[in-house]
């Protein structure tokens, strides 16, 4: 009896080792699992996930991919002053086999959404072209001019195509601007200040009231202190500098910055009124451009 319940079992393990170490696909029934990567009975294809739309369907039969593009800007907010140029990147994505020109239009508008049409918009490439199921980049510059005509703005990027059924979800950039202007001021051993470029007499940077005027220096060398002065006869024109206080009118003490001003310090006042157009220069170290001076007119 001993001797034929052994042999029963000798021949039941290799059964059960069979089972153990069985490697076919399919799930534990041997039905197809979609999702494993492998292409089995029933399946039109298998990528290896469940996901819908991207060409193989979730229960794993071949679909068409729908296009779509999608839209990101680099710069969601920005923090800037008057007189700049700031550079938004906008990127434009495909997928499902979107290939195709896509056309940008850029547009700057208020808190009531009313166009500010001072600050103004320009791109790079206003018509890019999208490979299949890549991407491409337009850089877009926003311009905001010397003059106070907005402090806050929304930038409202659009993207159209030619391809059908594709829409794309508009970007927006929220810009806030500071009421100042800065003029930099470098300096060479070799000549002293280094003015900013352009201004003079017939084309002078127009500050409106109220707006702070700064005048930075950029100077890499330490302890290379510089001193700003200006032309303006006194607060009828504007603007004093820190020669002036209780002279011609203007007021009796410094207190927006030092006589001098050391690399990256900044030299500000505020402007006061409406005037002529007068000059600016770099006192020390010089060089005193003469009718050459940078320009300033302060408007209403």
């Amino acid at each position: 009896m001993r001797t034929h319940i052994l042999a029963a079992l000798a021949l039941m393990v290799p059964a059960c080792a069979g089972e153990i170490s069985s490697t076919g696909g399919g799930g534990d029934d041997g039905a197809a699992v979609c999702g494993n990567g492998q292409v089995e009975a029933g399946e039109q294809c298998d990528d290896g996930n469940a996901i819908a739309g991207d060409g193989c369907s979730a229960t794993c039969q071949t679909e068409v991919a729908t296009p779509a593009l999608a839209m990101t800007v680099d710069k969601p907010t920005i923090t800037t002053e008057l007189m700049t140029s700031n550079a938004i990147t906008v990127t434009l994505t495909g997928t499902g086999g979107f290939a195709g020109d896509v056309n940008l239009t850029a547009a700057v508008m208020d808190g009531a959404n009313a166009p500010i049409t001072d600050w103004t918009t320009t791109f790079d490439h206003a018509t890019v072209t999208v490979p299949s199921n890549g991407t491409a980049t337009a850089v877009l510059t926003l311009m905001i001019p010397s003059e106070n005509k907005a402090l806050l703005g929304n930038v409202q990027i659009s993207a159209s195509t030619s391809v059908s059924g594709v829409t794309v979800a508009p970007k927006t950039s929220a810009v806030t601007a500071a009421n100042q202007v800065s003029f930099l001021i470098g300096f060479d051993a070799n000549v002293g200040c280094v003015y900013p470029t352009g201004l003079n007499s017939t084309n002078p940077v127009k500050i409106t009231v109220g707006s702070k005027v700064r005048f930075v220096n950029m100077a890499q060398t330490a302890n290379t202190a510089i001193a700003i002065h200006s032309n303006a006869a006194g607060p009828s024109e504007g603007i004093c500098h820190e020669a002036q206080p209780n002279t011609n009118g203007c007021p009796n003490g410094d207190t927006a910055g030092p006589a001098t001003i050391n690399p990256n310090e900044a030299y500000e006042q505020t402007a006061t009124a409406a005037g002529a157009p007068f000059s600016w220069y770099c006192h020390s170290p010089g060089i005193d451009l003469g009718n050459g001076d940078p320009f300033i007119q302060v408007v209403n």
